[in-house]
């Protein structure tokens, strides 16, 4: 069974469409992830919103074959409601392109489905689509389907200790960033959630019968968080300014000609608080994200500098090694040249250091100690003393 959160198209699939190769895939226990459809096969882990949700259903059953077209579709049929509920459900999050958070009752919907699907070869033998186990299908869903299961905001608001104030300023990837270690199983695996506020958590959603025991201090699983933290946003920049928060990133801005490599961060955050002032009196919005965008905006135009600076380096590096060479085989030329004795470069029977510079594009000083250098013992380049000054 495949469901496609984006379409809302709910469809019975063949196994050997898509799960024949499960390899370079990610695998969670009995789940699945397929990457090159963005399909979870089971994916009881609410971490994100894939395009494809789908369930395996067994064909056989005791021995038996278990399904027959007629009670696939009929399953399909008693199914599609929570299926559409599912999708409903979803979460859209601002500032992406139709990526969606998963809802509490989304979740319920998700396991719903999920339940039904796994006992429904125990109850089709014969294909009897009316069996009395589908009776629970139609109940209504459950406002908390799972233990520990809360979204973002519910946590924010037992524990508002755990509100960052920078948050109200961060552009939607900053904040995404944020979202990472708190979401789903990222926030089990690395312990994210304070044992405060997780108790906090499971005293106001999961309050236990008086005497029971047993499953206090199982862990917090949050759902939500993205776009949690972009509703934190909207309502602290609203608060804040009386506008709407606008990601800076996201538009089409000008930037100031005196944004360049050499602006310290001093002059940035005056940058930044001039844009927002601009912003907010010409078209009414509340910048977020902006200081983070002239960050990375002046870290590109360093990065331009530092490949400069390396292109640069080797041409030099270069031009010095063909220099010692074209400098070495100058002096030799200009040596067998002083060694034929013959005038223009002698004169009078000593060599005419000024005409000798004109030969070899050199001063005066130069080829005199070109001349030195030369008649010298062991002088590998003849031209790497300094010509004398006078």
């Amino acid at each position: 069974m495949e469901l496609n959160t984006r379409t809302g198209v709910f469809k019975a699939e063949p196994n050997e469409v898509r799960f024949v190769d499960k390899s370079n895939d990610r695998h969670r226990g009995g789940d699945y992830y397929l990457a090159g459809w963005d399909l979870w096969v089971r994916g009881w882990q609410w971490d994100r919103v894939p395009t494809w949700i789908a369930w395996e259903v067994s064909n056989v059953y005791d021995g038996h074959w278990a399904l027959s077209a007629e009670g696939v579709n009929a399953m399909l049929d008693r199914l599609a409601g929570h299926a559409q509920t599912l999708v409903n459900a979803l979460i859209p999050i601002s500032g992406t392109n139709g990526e969606y958070d998963w809802s509490l009752l989304a979740t319920a919907a998700h396991e719903r489905i999920g339940r039904v699907i796994d006992r429904f070869p125990d109850c089709q033998i014969g294909g009897d689509a009316n069996h009395p186990y589908f009776g629970d299908i139609d109940a209504p869903l459950p406002e908390r389907h799972h233990y520990g299961v809360v979204t973002f905001a519910e946590l924010l608001a037992v524990a508002p200790d755990l509100v960052d104030p920078a948050w109200a300023v961060m552009s939607d990837a900053e904040l995404d960033e944020v979202a990472a270690p708190w979401t789903g199983t990222a926030s089990v695996r690395h312990r994210t959630i304070p044992f405060a506020a997780a108790d906090a958590a499971r005293e106001r959603y999961f309050p236990r019968e008086p005497g029971a025991i047993g499953n206090h201090g199982l862990p917090i699983y949050i759902i939500a968080a993205r776009s949690g933290l972009r509703e934190y946003r909207a309502a602290a920049t609203a608060e804040r300014t009386g506008l709407p928060a606008v990601d800076a990133c996201t538009l089409d801005l000008v930037l100031p000609e005196t944004l360049t490599s050499d602006v310290d961060d001093a002059g940035l955050a005056r940058m930044a608080a001039e844009l927002e002032a601009a912003a907010a009196h010409n078209d009414k919005i509340a910048l977020v994200g902006l200081l983070g965008e002239l960050r990375r905006q002046r870290a590109h135009l360093r990065q331009l500098v530092r490949a400069e600076a390396a292109a640069v380096g080797a041409r030099t590096t270069a031009a010095e090694a063909d220099l010692k060479t074209l400098r070495a085989t100058r002096a030799g030329l200009l040596g067998r040249v002083i060694g034929w004795g013959e005038e223009p470069e002698w004169k009078d029977g000593e060599v005419d250091y000024a005409e000798l510079g004109r030969l070899g594009h050199m001063s005066r000083q130069g080829a005199r100690q070109l001349v030195t250098n030369l008649t010298a013992d062991d002088t590998p380049d003849p031209e790497q003393t300094t010509p004398p000054t006078s």
